[in-house]
């Protein structure tokens, strides 16, 4: 199968520098589903280091990938899974060399607490009337606290506000 032109034209574009992968489920590798030329991979991981391939050949900086997994050191681990699909893929180890100094892998944390389902009527009823429609899947959380990201000072200075999306 032929891989996207339009999933591979984003590493080219020179005003990436960060990537904000969220996952529902945590980071998991799975060697045996996803493959080099699936368009485009299934698993997140084996996406990324598609992306990230695709950049490197394109001669473009590394980037500051900030993984927000629920899982302890998500971005180490998220590091680990691009490091092993690059192996399994046996693309050439000038890429594992970029992927591994030239872009960052940030682990991070939100604290912020969902406790789920509303499960009593009358708060149900009252949320609904609020919000003017009614939700089969209401949900409660926390307005977002906090956003801990670990990294290097560099990663400190990045500008959030100024980034455009791609």
């Amino acid at each position: 199968m032929m891989i996207s032109t339009q999933f591979l034209s984003l590493p080219r574009v020179t005003t990436l520098s960060i990537s904000y992968p969220t996952q529902q489920k945590p980071v998991s590798y799975t060697s045996q589903k996803s493959k080099f030329d699936q368009c485009p991979p299934i698993s997140f991981p084996a996406k990324l280091t598609r992306v990230l391939y695709e950049r490197y050949k394109a001669g473009k900086d590394g980037v500051v990938v900030l993984s927000c997994e629920l899982i302890d050191n998500n971005g180490k681990e998220l590091q680990k899974c691009v490091n092993e699909y690059i192996d399994d893929w046996g693309l050439e180890e000038g890429f594992k060399t970029w992927i591994n100094e030239k872009n960052t892998f940030c682990s991070t944390l939100v604290d912020r607490i969902v406790p789920g389902r509303v499960r009593d009527a009358e708060e149900v009823k009252k949320m609904e009337e609020a919000n003017g429609y009614h939700d089969e899947l209401i949900d409660v959380g926390e307005i977002f606290g906090v956003w801990i990201i670990e990294g290097y000072l560099q990663v400190l200075k990045i500008s959030f506000h100024s980034r455009k999306p791609v």
